[in-house]
């Protein structure tokens, strides 16, 4: 888990402090592209059930555009989560090193 800073801002936009969970959902969006991610494929190794809570503090506290679009599964539906703005990650302070995106 990244719990040291992930440094990021929306294109044009002023940098923000992410960590822990919020921070890997954000990376993980950054390289998923345009694919997007799901809770299983984000946390295969420990299935994210609270995806949704981490997408949610990233669009309200830092004003990170993310799409959401359902995809039928047999027995119901999962979303899928889209960046829907360039996000340049400034500085990934973990065994990651440095990364702009």
């Amino acid at each position: 888990m990244h719990r040291l800073p992930i440094t990021a801002r929306v294109a044009g936009g002023v940098p923000f402090i992410v960590r822990g969970r919020e921070a890997e959902t954000l990376l993980g969006l950054v390289a998923a592209g345009p694919r997007g991610i799901t809770a299983l494929e984000q946390f295969e190794a420990a299935f994210a059930v609270r995806l949704a809570a981490y997408v949610h503090r990233l669009r309200t506290d830092h004003h990170v555009g993310i799409l959401t679009t359902r995809e039928a599964h047999p027995g119901g539906h999962h979303g899928r989560y889209h960046l829907a703005c360039e996000v340049v990650v400034i500085a990934r302070n973990d065994a990651g090193g440095d990364l702009a995106a």
